[in-house]
């Protein structure tokens, strides 16, 4: 191999590091936090519908500001704008530990989420760009299962450190995790500004081209409803284990590992599979498996074996897995490199809007169904009528985005 081979091998391992590091440490900073919740809204005496702002505020400015980040990284460099919100991400996250009351430290949340949007505007777009087209599903389904390790451990780690030291050591961790992302990114890859495109067209211009490609909008709409289904199942099992089950936080998060890692381990079996198979078909294949794991959790009671309980949450796990990096594949390969800022930054709101939609759907939920009280004092029955309530909902979601994901083989070709 000659050196500038060499040189590009070099770099492409540096982009899959970083990109793998930074999906690792945003996954398990909300993971982790999920576990802690009921702990943060019983020192802030929070209502059950105010805590939710918790990963809301987050969720809302990133979704926000991603594709904007991403237009300017398109045109001034992604590398530059990527470090920064690293950077924002870290010191946002210390800054949390010493919050004095629940209005301040939604406001940190909400500054965290900017952090979050420059990196989610930027990481797979340095990715996707540094390897060939023939092995961006591979890549991808490493980088996604870095994303789910991240949950995976989250849940763990985060519930033996809320239950012995308190939620602020779960933010303590996920500082020195972001740091450890940020370094990364200073020592391996280059700092000088390399713009990828020269065109500075209007976002807006650039985003309606983009939308005009039928299956990029399909893939992305597909994504939306997915999330959408999905992202609450860990935020309502959380609060089921440990509120209206009685485990403790450790004991809750050994529970939910159980999803994450399942994601983890196909993440990238099912990225190397999209690159050979109609990535469309296995997407929807996981689609079904996450709608089927709502409807097992609309029967969860008060007495519900663990056996249910782990069954529900690999079957959501295979579903994401199946469904996320094939998803990706298909959204990245729709579009050209001078647009995967912009293409990655959509990919993330559509993921982030779903999650907003997921988690104010609830709070509405939690509103009717609980009502403006501290949610440390809810009856057990209240929050499992509350999950028996919820889940119907999401898993009629699910099946909804099962549809739009199914309408991809109309286009023909290989997705």
């Amino acid at each position: 191999m000659d050196k500038i081979g060499e040189q590009q091998q070099s770099f492409r391992r540096a982009t899959l590091i970083v990109a793998s590091i930074t999906n690792f440490s945003n996954t398990f900073a909300a993971s982790a936090l999920n576990i802690a919740i009921p702990h943060i809204g019983t020192e802030y005496q929070a209502s059950a519908t105010s805590v939710s702002w918790i990963v809301i505020a987050f969720l809302l400015t990133a979704a926000l500001l991603a594709i904007p980040f991403g237009r300017i990284a398109d045109v001034y460099g992604r590398v530059p704008m990527l470090k920064y919100g690293m950077l924002l991400f870290c010191v946002t996250a210390l800054l949390n530990m010493f919050s004095p009351n629940m209005a301040v430290f939604l406001l940190f949340r909400a500054l965290q989420g900017v952090g979050a949007a420059m990196i989610f505007a930027t990481n797979t777009a340095i990715l996707v760009d540094a390897y060939p087209a023939e092995k961006r599903g591979s890549v991808m389904g490493i980088a996604v299962a870095a994303v789910f390790t991240g949950s995976a451990c989250g849940p763990v780690i985060g519930g033996l450190l809320t239950h012995a030291f308190g939620w602020r050591s779960v933010f303590l961790l996920i500082t020195a995790f972001a740091l450890i992302a940020l370094c990364t990114a200073m020592l391996r890859l280059p700092s000088e500004k390399v713009p990828s495109v020269r065109e500075k067209a209007g976002i807006v211009a650039v985003i309606v081209r983009l939308f005009k490609n039928r299956m990029f909008t399909i893939s992305n709409l597909a994504a939306l409803f997915n999330f959408a289904a999905v992202f609450a199942v860990i935020y309502l099992m959380s609060i089921y284990l440990q509120l209206a089950r009685g485990f403790t936080a450790d004991h809750a998060g050994l529970i939910m590992i159980t999803q994450p890692a399942i994601q983890a381990v196909l993440s990238p079996f099912a990225g190397r599979l999209s690159d050979k198979r109609q990535p469309a078909v296995i997407a929807s294949a996981g689609m079904a498996c996450c709608a089927g794991a709502l409807v097992m959790f609309a029967f969860l009671g008060e007495q519900t074996s663990i056996v249910y309980i782990v069954a529900g949450l690999l079957l959501t796990g295979v579903g994401v897995a199946l469904f996320s990096s094939p998803n990706s594949n298909i959204i990245m390969s729709s579009v050209e490199n001078m647009d995967y800022g912009v293409a990655a930054s959509v990919m993330s709101t559509s993921r982030m809007v779903g999650q907003v939609i997921g988690m104010a759907l609830l709070t509405i939920i939690v509103n009717a169904v609980i009502g403006n009280i501290p949610i440390s004092d809810v009856e057990p029955s209240i929050l499992v009528l509350n999950l028996q309530v919820s889940f119907p909902i999401f898993a009629a979601i699910c099946c909804v985005g099962i549809l739009f994901s199914l309408n991809r083989k109309k286009s023909g070709g290989k997705s």
